[in-house]
């Protein structure tokens, strides 16, 4: 047989506190803060996030293929074998401009340019 030790609660006998209460010494109290004010949060470095931002739509846009492009009047790119008006979306991007060799796409204000493969 095991034995307990002497001070060890048994079955039979209550335990020494009531498991179910809270203890308000481990709770700061509110006061007039609010939660948010009692936790101090990082702030994000607004130039930081705009780099990843865009590093990001950078990564995306080198992910897609320029095909070709027809410039004129009805100027058009080819990528990832999808037909494309100026003006026209792919992937969340906006074709801004169709040149010879590029198209000058936009996302969330953010222009960057596609070229053709050498």
């Amino acid at each position: 047989p095991v034995l307990a030790p002497a001070n060890a609660p048994t079955a039979r006998s209550p335990l020494p506190r009531d498991i179910f209460a809270v203890d308000l010494r481990r709770f700061p109290k509110l006061g007039s803060k609010s939660p948010e004010e009692l936790v101090e949060l990082p702030q994000a470095d607004p130039s930081r996030t705009q780099e990843l931002r865009q590093a990001e739509l950078k990564r995306q846009v080198a992910a897609l293929r320029l095909e070709g492009t027809v410039t004129g009047p009805a100027s058009a790119a080819f990528i990832n074998g999808t037909c494309l008006a100026q003006g026209a979306s792919y992937r969340g991007f906006k074709v801004v401009q169709v040149t010879e060799q590029s198209v000058q796409l936009e996302r969330e204000g953010i222009q960057l340019e596609l070229r053709m493969p050498d």
